[in-house]
């Protein structure tokens, strides 16, 4: 599945039990929706663990925070993991700034 706003591209792919969701570009106010409603398919297409790739994340502002702050809870409820891989200087930036990293498990994965 691929989903297009503006100035934000999301693509999830299925492994198994397991969900990546790859982010490319900002994660902004605008972007909340789209990252939504593809973190709602992840949840649904497997059981797993889900990933954000945000490798491709070229900003990220308190608006997109929030959204994977929510997510993180929500999967958390569930009984899952929300993890975030990749995370460029941009979103880097934003979890040190808010003091929210050590919420997140963060992880580089250069396998893709």
């Amino acid at each position: 599945m691929s989903a297009l706003h503006d100035e934000l591209e999301v693509r999830i792919a299925c492994t198994g039990s397991a969900v990546r969701v790859h982010v490319a570009g900002e994660l902004d106010l605008a972007a909340v929706p789209t990252l939504g409603r593809a973190l709602a398919v992840a949840r649904e297409a497997a059981d797993g663990d889900v990933e954000i790739d945000l490798a491709a994340a070229r900003f990220c502002d308190s608006a997109g925070l929030c959204a994977l702050l929510a997510a993180h809870h929500d999967f958390r409820d569930v009984g899952r993991t929300l993890r975030l891989v990749n995370p460029g200087p941009a979103v880097v930036r934003v979890l040190e700034l808010t003091g929210t990293s050590g919420v997140f498990d963060v992880r580089a994965d250069h396998s893709d």
